[in-house]
């Protein structure tokens, strides 16, 4: 393989990650909306670490040779969240919405942490990871998923309890 195909690849990858970080941004925009968070509320707070994290994520997928806002990347990432509104309504089954929409971030995050934790690996490698603090990011990763777990598992009595299909039989 050419080196210009593998920057092809590591662009596509790192593409991939970042409209994965596009439609985690829409999805907690919309819980943010839900809940009428206010300014200093958890959700505006992560919202904002995701949005760092995006920016840092940009500026890789260029330095790759790749657009950020490749059309088929972010139209993948808008159709990816709008096909999964309706498994995630927060409007009848609210407590089961809030709970898929919780999953899916910690699930997000944890591919996050993954991509920053290779790139770590190879940074010594290439000048274009120089200066990127992937110790700084790993660490903020791993606590935005320890947050959203926390919340997730509470979601979680709260959605699944109310399922007759996991209640105990006689």
């Amino acid at each position: 393989m050419s080196r210009i195909e593998a920057a092809s690849n590591v662009a596509e990858y790192l593409s991939d990650h970042f409209g994965g970080a596009e439609a985690a941004i829409e999805l907690l925009d919309r819980l943010i909306r839900h809940e009428g968070a206010d300014p200093d509320s958890w959700y505006v707070t992560l919202r904002a670490e995701l949005d760092l994290d995006r920016t840092v994520l940009r500026g890789l997928v260029e330095s790759f040779g790749a657009t950020a806002t490749a059309p088929l990347k972010a139209a993948s990432a808008w159709l990816a969240e709008k096909l999964t509104r309706p498994k995630l309504d927060l409007g009848d089954d609210e407590s089961m919405g809030l709970f898929l929409s919780h999953e899916i971030l910690a699930l997000g995050v944890l591919g996050k942490r993954s991509l920053w934790e290779a790139l770590r690996s190879v940074s010594a490698d290439d000048p274009r990871l120089a200066g990127i603090d992937f110790d700084m990011l790993v660490r903020r990763a791993c606590l935005q998923h320890e947050q959203i777990e926390a919340r997730r598992l509470l979601l979680a009595a709260r959605a699944l309890a109310s399922h007759p299909e996991l209640r105990a039989t006689s």
